[in-house]
């Protein structure tokens, strides 16, 4: 009777570590995995903030390519109307470059065909260059007509040279607002491109 009374206390013994046993384990295994679900938490939430704020820079930027697009537009729009204006402002001094040019050459014929200009003496004197031109150049004589269209035709020449010199500053000047820009976003060379491709 002893024995057994011994034997069943050191079973009960051993029962009681064995549950005090698994229970540490369980309490352990527990916190593992509260652990590795804390630490997953933690990752997807640092994971969904990286993405946020890729997603905030990418519409930054998408924003900001959208209005360097619409800037270029706007400024080749500004280009092609000069370039337009231009050509035609240039034809049509052309024309007059060509009309007094050959109005130089009939006179000159003419004169050559009077005598050498000693033709009939004007009412008028002598007209020089920076004189006002009279309503009339029949009040002037052959050779004072002569002058007066050499003179417009070096001014109208002059003119037309400062024009271009002009319209060429206001292209640059189109694009110098975008320039700097577009060249920090590896656009500058579409735009040089365009506008040698496009003269």
């Amino acid at each position: 009777m002893a024995k057994r009374t011994h034997f069943y206390q050191k079973l009960i013994k051993k029962l009681n570590e064995r549950v005090q046993s698994d229970h540490v384990a369980a309490r352990t295994h527990a916190a593992l995995a509260q652990g590795q679900e804390r630490t997953k938490t933690d990752v997807n939430k640092a994971n969904e903030d990286m993405i946020a704020l890729l997603q905030t820079k990418s519409n930054g930027l998408e924003t900001q390519l959208r209005t360097l697009c619409a800037e270029l537009a706007d400024a080749r729009t500004h280009v092609d109307e000069a370039r337009a204006e231009k050509h035609a402002m240039l034809a049509q001094q052309d024309d007059t470059l060509r009309f007094l040019s050959v109005a130089i050459h009939d006179i000159t014929h003419q004169l050559a065909l009077s005598g050498h200009g000693h033709a009939a003496p004007s009412s008028l004197h002598a007209w020089q260059a920076g004189d006002v031109i009279p309503a009339k150049l029949d009040d002037l004589a052959p050779s004072d007509v002569k002058k007066v269209l050499q003179m417009l035709f070096g001014k109208l020449h002059a003119y037309q040279a400062a024009i271009v010199v002009r319209i060429y500053i206001y292209i640059l000047e189109s694009m110098c607002e975008t320039s700097q820009y577009a060249w920090e976003h590896g656009l500058f060379m579409i735009i040089m491109e365009y506008c040698i491709m496009g003269r």
